[in-house]
């Protein structure tokens, strides 16, 4: 796989339960389950802004393996958003929610300005063929070896 890890703005790592070293000193570092699910959501967020970004190129097939991607695994995929959106109302309270949907977006934005790059459509277009090759167990651990760990995040 050749995703890399998005460029996340100091912003949105401060805004999430990105906390680094002072995660670690407050004891709130992710699990290892939480991790997991944070790096399908990255990856299927970035699939999902290559559709949007993608689209119209010719005889690009992102769009359809996007789509392949979500009706395949999509209870995997709101089986990990379910453990994101827990950890967020955990930390956030009433404001959770609110919070979660911010990470989500601020995460597509993020994307967004790598789209602006000339060879993203081609580079997406072989890791699209590549994630709706892979078998039906094979979600997590493609996720985490397409999606690296932000620098400074705990993780037990």
């Amino acid at each position: 796989m050749c995703f890399k890890l998005a460029a996340l703005a100091v912003t949105l790592l401060a805004m999430t339960p990105y906390a680094g070293t002072a995660a670690a000193a407050t004891g709130d570092c992710w699990s290892r389950t939480e991790m997991v699910s944070s790096q399908v959501r990255e990856l299927q967020t970035k699939m999902m802004v290559a559709a949007l970004q993608c689209r119209t190129v010719q005889g690009s097939s992102i769009l359809a393996n996007y789509n392949t991607f979500v009706r395949r695994f999509r209870t995997d995929i709101t089986k990990h958003n379910d453990v994101l959106k827990k950890r967020f109302l955990r930390l956030y309270g009433a404001r959770g929610e609110r919070a979660f949907d911010s990470y989500t977006t601020q995460l597509a934005n993020s994307y967004g300005a790598e789209a602006a790059q000339a060879d993203f459509c081609t580079r997406m277009e072989q890791n699209t063929q590549e994630v709706v090759s892979i078998s039906d167990s094979e979600l997590a651990s493609v996720a985490q070896h397409a999606i690296a760990v932000p620098e400074g995040v705990c993780v037990n």
